[in-house]
This record gives C-alpha cells, structure tokens and sequence, in this order.
C-alpha cells in the first residue's frame, strides 16, 4: 500500500521525438502580434481592451494563442480550458460589442507533456 502513496502522473516520463523543424519562440502578448499579422483585429481589440479594462485585458485576453473573425463570428484559440472558463463566462458580450460578431467560439487547449495539441 505504501508504493501507491504519491503516485501518479508527476512520475510519468515521456519520450518525445525529436523534431528539427519545430522552433522554440518567446511568447509575445496578443495586441503585438495582432498588430503585426492582423491589423484589421485592433479596432475590435483595441475597443475590448476599453470595455474590460486594462487589468483584465492583460490577464485573460491577452494571454490567448489567437484570434479570428469570419463574417458575424469570432473564434479565439485560448491555449487551456481553465483561460476558456473564464473568458466565456465574464467576456462574451464584450467580445461581441467590441468585434461586432453575434457568435463567439473559444476553444481551449490540450497538451501533451507540454506539446500543445494545435
């Protein structure tokens, strides 16, 4: 009963394979790279940032992998289900004010020992 104690995934060690064509990159807040890849998404980022404050647009928008809009819809990629939780459940009337979109898709995230799933 005693080798049962403490157990559990922590102790799990996973060999991954080696892949020379995935780079390692600093990651860079949501309104940069926006700004540089996406320009036609600052209004609508730019006008959320207002709607929620600057705190809260720091902490759980800004974090996010990446943002889409398609016509009336708007997808955001999180990166992890706890960040979704919370953006659906405090911000999606202002993600829809701020983008002017009817629908809002958040997808949260999966990895695998520290791989992200996308």
């Amino acid at each position: 009963m005693e080798n049962l104690i403490n157990a559990g995934k922590l102790e799990e060690k996973f060999a991954l394979p080696v892949n020379p064509m995935i780079t390692l990159e600093e990651f860079t807040p949501l309104d940069s790279r926006i700004s540089q890849k996406k320009p036609e998404l600052l209004l609508g980022l730019n006008k959320l940032k207002i709607n929620i404050g600057q705190e809260n647009f720091d902490k759980y928008i800004n974090i996010v992998q990446n943002i889409n809009t398609n016509g009336k819809s708007l997808l955001i990629i999180s990166g992890s289900e706890r960040l979704r939780s919370i953006i659906e459940r405090e911000f999606i009337t202002a993600l829809q004010e701020a983008f002017e979109v009817e629908h809002v898709q958040i997808v949260g995230g999966a990895g695998f020992a520290g791989t992200d799933a996308f």
